[in-house]
């Protein structure tokens, strides 16, 4: 057979492009159902990517909303979305404020109940000595609990309660759930230990355990217990944070260093003060503000 001119297939190649141009012409275009393809238990389902994206959504939402004054109670205010044209006009609505995001100063939840839980034991030990009481907002207090009740419970007559009933003068934080309590230079033999809710980081109850030996910081609560006493030969710069003898004290947040440890100690309520520490067990110096709380 002799071979195709290149005439005779350039006329093959108009031909069979006419025929199917004709055919696409007459054939109509199938419309298919992208669901048939699918199995019947498939079908109108999101996949895990899907409800994760859907629930991050919802959870910062919600986190927005608490952190703009929307929780406790209160309805938050949604913003209505403004219509975005593909060609703005100058006359053109503005679109909607994008909500802003969570506050970087929101603690976490640790610092959260590190704090609370330092003020609960301040309060109460205020509470307990009678040129202190009148410092104390039992409103406050209970603000700390996740209801009446928990605070009911665990303040008790005077917020011995929190003391595990005695009086105490001193506390030094040994975990962030558990507090070693003095009184001068003596610790006490119980200890309160309180739980959490995961959710608000509010205090949800409180029990008393035996205090466990070789807690907390003998040198720092030697130091402070002989300042409430009165024994004290030296303050160490502390009288130039205060003009009066501390009558209460609370140690918590210890910052390790090569041969210093840091504590924020509050001294009858208010903002911290930093006690650093030697390895020797000696006050190396106080300053009269920490860093941060």
């Amino acid at each position: 057979m002799p071979a195709p001119t290149d005439e005779t297939a350039a006329r093959f190649e108009r031909e069979l492009s006419l025929a199917m141009t004709e055919f696409a012409e007459r054939a109509p275009v199938p419309d298919y159902d992208p669901q048939a393809f699918l199995p019947a238990r498939h079908r109108g389902r999101r996949g895990p990517w899907a409800l994760a994206a859907c629930a991050a959504v919802a959870a910062t939402a919600t986190v927005a909303a608490l952190l703009s004054g929307g929780g406790d109670g209160a309805t938050p205010t949604v913003a209505p979305t403004g219509t975005v044209s593909a060609s703005p006009s100058p006359s053109s609505s503005p679109t909607a404020a994008v909500p802003p995001a969570p506050s970087s100063s929101a603690p976490d939840p640790y610092t959260a109940q590190r704090w609370n839980l330092r003020a609960l034991v301040v309060a109460a030990e205020q509470q307990e000595h009678a040129g202190l009481s009148g410092r104390v907002s039992l409103a406050a207090v209970a603000a700390l609990f996740t209801d009446k009740a928990a605070f009911d419970a665990a303040w008790g007559h005077d917020g011995l309660g929190v003391t595990c009933g005695a009086l105490a003068d001193g506390a030094v934080s040994v975990d962030e759930h558990t507090v070693q309590l003095y009184r001068g230079t003596t610790a006490l033999p119980a200890a309160p230990t309180v739980t959490f809710d995961p959710t608000s980081n509010r205090i949800s109850g409180l029990r008393c355990v035996p205090a466990a030996r070789g807690t907390g910081d003998p040198a720092l609560s030697g130091y402070l217990g002989r300042l409430v006493q009165g024994r004290a030969t030296s303050s160490h710069a502390m009288d130039a944070c205060r003009s009066v003898r501390p009558t209460v004290w609370f140690a918590d947040d210890p910052a390790s260093g090569t041969v210093v440890v840091g504590w924020k100690v509050v001294v009858d309520g208010g903002w911290p003060l930093t006690v650093a520490m030697t390895d020797q067990g000696a006050v190396q110096h106080v300053d009269c503000r920490a860093d941060a709380p």
